[in-house]
């Protein structure tokens, strides 16, 4: 009865969060391995730096994602997310003036007014002109996704690009 219980409270487990499931039957012959992932960007803190980064909490430091579990064929959900840009030298966001021009790109061709047509959904990608906060800009991406057949979908093959122009 408690290896039963402990079965299912580890089957609830990872399936509620996600996490890493490995059978204890096997007698301790295979561990259970949890993905771990580096990354970092090293610059020159005397030089300009562009930093984008997202701002929702279901992002990782370098990449958007949206996620549309539960889509219902025929139904269409959007999903927002959220992103800063500013311009730093010596770690610090600079005094000058500046703008931001930001556009969603696949393969170098504008994304936006673009549906993405995949074997189970239609994705159509928008995104707001960025606004300045402060030294920084906030920016938003709206994904609209709509249920076409049964089955899991991903595209990662849009890119949002960043650029930096004079002030007028």
């Amino acid at each position: 009865m408690k290896k039963l219980l402990l079965g299912s409270m580890l089957v609830l487990g990872a399936t509620s969060f996600g996490a890493i499931l490995e059978d204890l039957e096997n007698t301790g012959k295979k561990p259970a391995a949890l993905n771990i992932r580096v990354t970092g960007n090293v610059v020159d803190s005397t030089t300009y730096s562009l930093i984008v980064k997202p701002l929702d909490s279901t992002n990782s430091l370098d990449t958007m994602q949206f996620n549309f579990d539960g889509l219902v064929i025929g139904k269409a959900t959007t999903a927002e997310g959220r992103y800063s840009a500013g311009v730093y030298k010596d770690n610090e966001l600079i005094k000058e003036d500046y703008k931001i021009a930001a556009s969603l790109k696949r393969n170098g061709v504008d994304a936006v007014g673009t549906p993405t047509k995949l074997k189970e959904a239609y994705l159509d990608y928008s995104l707001d002109e960025p606004q300045a906060v402060g030294r920084e800009y906030i920016g938003r991406v709206n994904v609209k996704a709509t249920g076409k057949a049964k089955g899991s979908f991903v595209d990662n093959g849009v890119n949002l690009e960043v650029l930096v122009k004079k002030a007028n």
